[in-house]
C-alpha cells in the first residue's frame, strides 16, 4: 500500500471516530487539497505549517467536526476563509451546500480560486472583500449558516452575521482556550439578537490533549 492509500485510509478512519463518513473519493480530494496547500505554502503563508500530519489532525479534522450538525440544506457563508478552513473542507464533505468564502487577502483568494478549480468544486465562490461591506449582498443571496475559524471573538461574528442570517439559521463558532469566558461574554449579545444555543460540541483532536469546543447558535423568531 503506497503512502497516499495509507493516508486516505487513516483520514477515513479518524473522521469515523467523530461520526462522520467520507467516501474514498472525498478522501482523495482532501489529499489533493493538502498537497496543493503545502506547495502554495512555500510561496505565501496560508496555514502557518506545512507539516502534513499537523494539517490533517489540527486543520482538516477540526474543520469537519461540525459537519453532522449542519442544516440538511442551504447556503453557507465563511468569514475570513484564509486557506479554506473550514469552508472547503466542509464543501468536500457536503457537496450539496452552496458556499461563499469571504476573504480580504488577495493572495489567499488566488489560492482559493485555484484549488476550487483543481478540485472541480461547484457552487462555491471566493469573494475578495471585507465582510463588513457585504451585508446587503449576502442578505439578498440568502444565508442559512455562518462559519469562521479565523475571526477573533465570537462577539464579532455574531454582530456581523446577524445582519444577514436567516431566521432558523446557524452560527458555527470555533472557540479558543478561554471558551467558558467567551460563552459567558456572548450570553447577553446572543439574547439581543434572538440567538439560542443549539449545540455545544466538546471534543479533542488526535495527539492533542486539550479539549476544544464548537458552539452552534440558532437564530429564533423575534
Amino acid at each position: 500500500m503506497d503512502r497516499y492509500s495509507e493516508e486516505k485510509k487513516a483520514i477515513i478512519q479518524k473522521i469515523s471516530w467523530y461520526g462522520i463518513d467520507l467516501t474514498g473519493g472525498q478522501a482523495d480530494l482532501l489529499g489533493i487539497f493538502i498537497d496543493t496547500l503545502i506547495e502554495w505554502n512555500k510561496k505565501i503563508n496560508l496555514a502557518g505549517t506545512s507539516d502534513r500530519s499537523r494539517i490533517i489532525n489540527e486543520l482538516v479534522l477540526d474543520s469537519l467536526i461540525p459537519v453532522p450538525f449542519l442544516l440538511p440544506e442551504g447556503n453557507l457563508v465563511d468569514i475570513g476563509s484564509g486557506a479554506g478552513f473550514p469552508a472547503i473542507i466542509i464543501k468536500i464533505a457536503r457537496p450539496d451546500l452552496k458556499i461563499r468564502l469571504i476573504e480580504a487577502n488577495r493572495k489567499k483568494v488566488s489560492f482559493l480560486r485555484y484549488v476550487i478549480h483543481l478540485l472541480k468544486l461547484r457552487d462555491i465562490e471566493p469573494v475578495n472583500k471585507r465582510i463588513e461591506t457585504l451585508s446587503d449582498e449576502i442578505r439578498e443571496w440568502g444565508c442559512d449558516m455562518v462559519t469562521s475559524r479565523a475571526m477573533t471573538g465570537l462577539e464579532n461574528i455574531i454582530r456581523l452575521s446577524c445582519k444577514f442570517l436567516k431566521k432558523g439559521g446557524l452560527i458555527i463558532g470555533f472557540l479558543g482556550k478561554n471558551r467558558e469566558e467567551e460563552l459567558a461574554c456572548i450570553s447577553g449579545l446572543a439574547a439581543q439578537h434572538n440567538l439560542q444555543t443549539h449545540k455545544l460540541i466538546n471534543y479533542s483532536l488526535p495527539e492533542k490533549e486539550t479539549e476544544r469546543t464548537i458552539v452552534i447558535l440558532q437564530k429564533q423568531q423575534p
